[in-house]
């Protein structure tokens, strides 16, 4: 077992990260199990490129790999962030 079951639920490993559900609050560990962005949002979702969609109070917005609110929480729904290049 590389995760011992800890948690109260969990999403899937993308970008190195997982969402996990700590009580009622949504955090994120990494492939270790380690809680690197400690339980504290009402929903989350994946990492993709670097940023995720994160809740608190029915708002939206994104928060970078250090848990840093980078998009401040003010939408209604979100999607998960990509990153588009102009050719």
């Amino acid at each position: 077992m590389v995760i011992e079951p800890k948690f109260d639920g969990a999403g899937p490993f993308i970008d190195g990260m997982a969402s996990v559900l700590v009580g009622k609050k949504w955090g994120y560990i990494d492939r270790s199990g380690k809680i690197v962005i400690s339980p504290q949002f009402d929903d989350s979702g994946s990492f993709k490129d670097g940023l995720a969609p994160v809740c608190i109070d029915k708002k939206w917005g994104y928060i970078d790999r250090s848990g840093k609110i980078v998009i401040n929480l003010q939408f209604e729904k979100v999607n998960s962030f990509l990153k588009r290049w102009l050719l």
